[in-house]
Parts: C-alpha cells; structure tokens; sequence
C-alpha cells in the first residue's frame, strides 16, 4: 500500500515537470513575448527621441535666458562679463557631446545586444539621464529670467 501514494507522487511530478517544459517551448507564447518586446522597444526609443528635443529646447531656453546677463561661471564669460558667443559655443558642445556619446553608445550596443529588453532599458536609462539634464537647465533658465539684465 505505501508504493501506491508514492508511485503517484512521482507521477504526477514528472507530468508536472513535462508540462512546464512543453509550456516553454510553444511558438504562440514567444510570439506573443516578441510583440510586447518589440512594442516596451518602440516606446522606449521614442521616449528617448523625446527626451533629445526636450534636452535641446531647455538648453536654447537657457541661453537664450542667459544672454545680455552677467555670467557667473568665467569659462562662459566674455570679456564683458556676459554670456556671449565662446559662452553659447561652449554651452552647445556640452550638449553635442552628450548626444554625440548617446548615439554612439546606442549605435555601438544596441545593434550588438541579443536580447530586445537590453536594448530597451538602454534606451529608458538615457531617457532618464536627458530628462534630468532638461529638469536641470530648465530651472536654471527659469531662475535665469527673474534677474535683470546687466547695464553697460
């Protein structure tokens, strides 16, 4: 009698174990996990594609909040002590490099990554970085626009 229960447990373990490795290799679920994928990717590079054009609006706002104005970082400074043409040149590389590197980074690792979700959470990370960076020179623009303009 104690065989019996025992001859059933293992049963049904290995009927378990066999459903969970049949369950893996049906074609419909990885479809379906390749459509979600490639949709989470889709979004995530348009999310970053976002961020690239709010990244360029709050660095324009910042200069342009920025000009006629006495600057306080002295690499940006003219000779008149305002921000002036070195100043944007400078402030506009920074910008450059940033996403001179971005796509570098993207065009370098992303094609060479296997797994679509990889390629995703690159495209979210520097989706967070320019977002912040946006967040940043916004706030300076804004603080930039409530102080006055110096007099020549």
């Amino acid at each position: 009698m104690n065989s019996i229960p025992r001859w059933r447990a293992l049963m049904l373990a290995v009927a378990s174990v066999t459903a969970l490795s049949a369950q893996e290799l049906l074609p419909v679920q990885r479809v379906q996990d390749l459509k979600t994928t490639q949709r989470s990717e889709n979004f995530n590079k348009r999310l970053w594609q976002t961020s690239v054009v709010t990244l360029s609006i709050a660095n324009v706002l910042d200069v342009q909040s920025s000009l006629g104005k006495r600057e306080l970082n002295s690499t940006l400074a003219g000779s008149s002590g305002t921000l002036g043409a070195r100043g944007i040149l400078l402030k506009s590389s920074f910008q450059g490099g940033l996403l001179s590197f971005e796509y570098l980074m993207l065009r370098r690792h992303a094609n060479g990554l296997t797994q679509s979700e990889s390629r995703s959470k690159l495209y979210r990370t520097l989706s967070i970085i320019n977002f912040a960076a946006s967040g940043v020179l916004g706030g300076i623009a804004a603080h930039n626009y409530t102080v006055p303009r110096s007099q020549p």
